[in-house]
């Protein structure tokens, strides 16, 4: 597959393998489509498509909240380089472990979010 663009803009969505079909115009890609797909995109491509997942689970979250989702959502938002959008969120789910007394789960999702800055990305 040369084109990953042209595979998923053409590719029928009635019965998809690599895609799952949300409401409206949404398509979500699951994780190892997604981390298939990056070596064969460029990186703006790659990052468009990570902040549009992103700000598609903040929405989610709006509606329903879940801890899973609210992770996810950081984890897309740091791969698109949103920073202010996923420093945000972070600071919502530390919050929220804090509070519920989560401290390795804190622990596990710092460590991950900390990960981006010893990568320089932060």
């Amino acid at each position: 597959m040369t084109n990953p663009k042209a595979f998923c803009s053409h590719r029928s969505v009635d019965k998809p393998i690599l895609l799952s079909k949300l409401e409206a115009n949404f398509l979500w890609v699951h994780r190892w489509t997604a981390h298939a797909l990056f070596d064969r995109i460029d990186n703006e491509d790659y990052q468009f498509y990570c902040c549009n997942g992103g700000f598609y689970l903040q929405q989610k979250l709006e509606k329903t909240p879940s801890l899973e989702t609210a992770i996810e959502g950081v984890r897309l938002l740091l791969n698109g380089h949103a920073w202010d959008e996923s420093t945000a969120l972070t600071r919502q789910i530390v919050s929220f472990l804090e509070n519920y007394g989560q401290m390795i789960d804190l622990a596990a999702f710092c460590g991950e979010v900390t990960a981006y800055r010893a990568f320089g990305y932060l």
